[in-house]
């Protein structure tokens, strides 16, 4: 790829732009594909899963017994925030028209 994308306009400070990150990031994608000629497409949509890793303990006699489990929810959305704010998560995959069942993960955004 020779040439850079039209990304500079984007990231202009100066001014505040009100404009959803997500659609920012979907502007961008949709550039990628053009200056690519659609080899490489990408796609940012809505993710309701977990956006960071965590561990969770279960007990040893549950492993044991093998019918007692404990199921612990940890939402780690519960600390980030504040209270009355809508919180929206997306998951940015990258993909080829060639081999249409594999997507390549970029990231996760909050």
């Amino acid at each position: 790829m020779d040439r850079k994308l039209n990304i500079a306009d984007k990231l202009d400070f100066s001014e505040i732009d009100l404009t959803e990150p997500d659609k920012v990031i979907e502007d961008i994608l949709g550039q990628l594909n053009e200056e690519t000629q659609g080899i490489v497409t990408g796609e940012i949509s809505a993710y309701n899963g977990p956006v960071m890793s965590y561990t969770t303990i279960v007990g040893s006699i549950g492993n044991v017994i093998g019918s007692l489990t404990q199921e612990k929810h940890v939402d780690i959305q519960d600390d980030l925030g504040k209270r009355g704010v809508e919180i929206k998560k997306f998951e940015c995959s990258l993909y080829t028209a060639a081999y249409t069942k594999y997507r390549y993960r970029m990231f996760f955004m909050q």
